[in-house]
């Protein structure tokens, strides 16, 4: 669903504050009503049982596919509002912890730049607010308290996925791991290649070893097989030119991932609101 709200606001940007605050009001009346086609493509990431790291939770779009698949799940999201939809949303599923806070490099603080007018375009990174959606004012600004990916870790455990969709501030987040984990995915965009690129090189140092990605909302994998490090390059270097916008998820899996080998294909071949990091923690 927000990868059509962000497909729309090129579009419509007139109706989309109306369209967002009636659209939120909708998705906490409801609830989770996760979609059986992005079900099926999770479940190749997610099992029952396993710990997800939902970072960018929004309102909760994938959180709760996520806990549909059986998964308990870690939802970070530091937009103040978004965060305190989701604590609501998610108030009965003992299987779900609501953080607001942000991830980053390093623990601290830092500004969030809020877009009222648009607020899945929120983010932390300049670049992002001077790129491709630059049309779009930051209107706010809140400083927010952000952790690592790796300090999460040490609190929550290890999670078997993680997704990261932080609307160009993915490096940043990454930089805050150093250890692999079973699966991840990280946003990407064809104003911002070279920032995909970076987030790939980090994991492959990493020791993640397969690679792939899904364009826009798409429930399917781009390539027919796991591409290594150089296929990926080349396929995301593709997308740099495209007039269009191209956008979508790259997916990365470690050794520890089920399936997952050592020489992948090559294209050529083939904390809850009001909460302290020390007292959140994910309900047993």
């Amino acid at each position: 669903m927000l990868a059509r709200v962000k497909t729309l606001l090129r579009r419509a940007p007139r109706f989309y504050k109306w369209a967002h605050r009636h659209w939120l009001r909708w998705r906490v009346r409801l609830g989770p009503r996760p979609d059986a086609v992005q079900l099926c493509f999770f479940s190749e990431f997610v099992q029952s049982g396993d710990l997800v790291f939902d970072v960018g939770a929004n309102v909760g779009a994938k959180t709760a596919l996520f806990v549909a698949l059986g998964a308990k799940v870690v939802a970070f999201e530091p937009q103040p509002e978004c965060a305190r939809i989701l604590a609501k949303r998610f108030s009965e599923p003992s299987s779900v912890c609501v953080v607001p806070m942000g991830l980053a490099a390093e623990s601290g603080t830092l500004t969030l730049n809020i877009c009222s007018e648009a607020p899945v375009l929120s983010s932390f990174s300049p670049d992002w607010i001077k790129g491709p959606f630059a049309d779009y004012e930051s209107d706010e600004q809140v400083e927010v308290e952000v952790t690592t990916l790796d300090a999460a870790i040490q609190q929550f455990g290890t999670p078997q996925f993680v997704k990261v969709d932080v609307e160009g501030y993915e490096r940043s987040v990454l930089r805050g791991l150093s250890k692999p984990v079973r699966a991840i995915s990280y946003e990407f965009h064809s104003a911002l290649i070279d920032e995909a690129l970076e987030c790939a090189k980090m994991l492959k140092r990493l020791g993640f070893q397969e690679f792939n990605l899904a364009l826009g909302e798409e429930a399917a994998l781009y390539a027919p097989g796991w591409l290594d490090y150089s296929s990926l390059e080349c396929t995301l270097q593709a997308f740099a030119s495209d007039s269009a916008g191209a956008w979508g998820d790259v997916y990365a899996r470690s050794g520890e991932a089920p399936g997952c080998t050592s020489d992948a294909t090559s294209l050529s071949s083939t904390r809850p609101p009001g909460s302290t990091s020390s007292t959140a923690h994910l309900p047993s």
